[in-house]
């Protein structure tokens, strides 16, 4: 099976579940939120984010328990390789989407390194009390708050945060981009980003990228405010409608990087329990898990299988009846007797095994060749070409056998 084709097979399957599962959290994630909270809604986006990680699955088939009788040889035509113009083509469509995705990711790394550059000259440290993982610098390029940075971690604030906010405000606005940093969520960010990447040409990513972007924000707020008070929020909804931010780079996590302010504030004052808490997150892992069970071993063997029906022709020899040839052919010998190549016109390469069970003496796969050379010739459906060929190594098989038997 060609590195290329069990490549192909897992983007297109995986870009389809993915897209499949985007659709589902951005139907989803209101009514979680809802009823068990931003973090619950936060968690759905597990599910294409772990479909992600599965990495190409190929073929894992044997073969089926009696699938040959004592001494008994097995005869089948397979298909050596798709035609090469398929090959030719899946290669190109691979290499479109891998250079569409990559180009994408250098572009956001670009702006990302600019933004670092200009935010970086001419910051000035900032103190703040309980505050010891991440370096505070006051910035000219920044209107809010905003996390920066996966190793070195910085938190940037505009230049004139310390005048222009109370300390309350301040200790609220810094304290929601350190937990950025310490709940990883510029990790989780980043893997959006390249998840966007691989959808490059799908509209629909480009949506849900924006719905995590909103549901990682809400889900930090109510990491920040589980045990605050009435007027804590308020303070906190305050500061936020304050620190309305320009754009920044994807990779960043803003106070304000959220367009949909008045929401944001909704959920600020909403407060649910940690049953409702759990159930959400419960709901998110079974999503994820489902996500992950569409891409089963069996999906992928049927997903090669499938194609070769249309092109391969199966001898069966000594095969039980109810035995699934599509897989068998696939099998590899475990004691081959011979192989021929075949070259029929324009159509798909193909090879001639001879298979017998491991033991059998020379007598008995010579018996076994010589049923299987009369049900060839007797064989309707195959070219002639291709008959002659295969009668053609089976005689010869047979004669060498016998003159060693």
């Amino acid at each position: 099976m060609s590195d290329w084709v069990i490549m192909s097979d897992w983007a297109i399957e995986t870009l389809a579940v993915t897209a499949l599962l985007m659709v589902l959290v951005l139907v989803l994630r209101r009514p979680v939120a809802r009823l068990f909270g931003a973090r619950a809604a936060y968690a759905l986006w597990l599910a294409p984010t772990l479909r992600f990680l599965l990495p190409p699955i190929a073929p894992a088939i044997e073969a089926p328990a009696g699938w040959s009788e004592a001494g008994a040889a097995v005869a089948t035509v397979i298909a050596m390789a798709p035609v090469e113009s398929a090959l030719a083509s899946g290669r190109i469509w691979l290499w479109l989407w891998l250079g569409g995705a990559a180009l994408f990711l250098a572009f956001h790394l670009i702006v990302y390194r600019r933004f670092l550059t200009a935010a970086l000259a001419g910051a000035t440290p900032v103190t703040q009390s309980g505050v010891d993982d991440a370096a505070i610098l006051s910035s000219d390029a920044v209107t809010g708050p905003a996390a920066s940075g996966l190793l070195v971690r910085r938190i940037f604030v505009p230049s004139d945060f310390v005048d222009a906010f109370s300390a309350e405000e301040r200790r609220l606005a810094i304290g929601h981009e350190v937990l950025h940093h310490r709940r990883f969520d510029l990790w989780a960010s980043a893997a959006a980003l390249i998840a966007l990447a691989l959808h490059w040409f799908n509209p629909l990513a480009y949506a849900a990228h924006r719905a995590f972007r909103r549901d990682l924000e809400l889900a930090c707020d109510a990491h920040l405010l589980s045990r605050a008070d009435a007027s804590t929020r308020q303070t906190y909804a305050r500061t936020i409608l304050r620190c309305v931010a320009r754009p920044v780079p994807l990779p960043i996590c803003a106070l304000t990087n959220n367009d949909d302010l008045k929401g944001r504030i909704v959920m600020i004052n909403a407060q649910h329990g940690l049953l409702r808490r759990l159930s959400g997150t419960a709901c998110a892992a079974v999503l994820a898990v489902g996500g992950l069970t569409l891409a089963l071993p069996a999906s992928a063997q049927d997903a090669v299988a499938e194609p070769q029906k249309k092109t391969v022709k199966i001898i069966r020899m000594g095969l039980p009846g109810n035995v699934d040839l599509s897989k068998v052919s696939m099998v590899g010998c475990p004691n081959k007797l011979t192989e021929t190549k075949i070259e029929t016109g324009n159509g798909p390469k193909t090879k001639f095994l001879l298979c017998a069970k491991p033991g059998a003496t020379k007598a008995q796969n010579a018996d076994m060749l010589e049923r299987s050379l009369v049900r060839i010739e007797g064989e309707s459906e195959l070219p002639a070409a291709t008959k002659a060929q295969i009668t053609a190594a089976l005689k010869a098989q047979i004669a060498e056998l016998r003159s060693g038997s």
